[in-house]
């Protein structure tokens, strides 16, 4: 959905396919420890029934997607924001 967004309305987020590498990458170390962290302990689990099944540092890999999606999908819409009150 980000991505038609982006398309759309002609929005252009990163001036490399690098820049967008790097973000993403940013984005999941920054994000993931938290999650990490409260898997281990016990805090929160993830129902093995409800997930494909891969995972990442015993995380679902919908919650390390979701955790890059999601930023990715606030930036797009700030910038569609930006651009109609500009």
């Amino acid at each position: 959905m980000g991505l038609l967004l982006q398309l759309a309305f002609k929005i252009r987020l990163f001036n490399s396919f690098k820049e967008g590498i790097v973000f993403f990458l940013l984005v999941w170390i920054l994000t993931m420890p938290m999650d990490f962290y409260a898997v281990s302990k016990g805090i929160w689990s993830f129902p093995g029934t409800g997930t494909i099944g891969i995972r990442v540092f015993n995380v679902p890999i919908e919650e390390n997607l979701f955790m890059i999606v999601v930023p990715y999908f606030v930036i797009v819409l700030y910038k569609i924001v930006n651009k109609k009150l500009n």
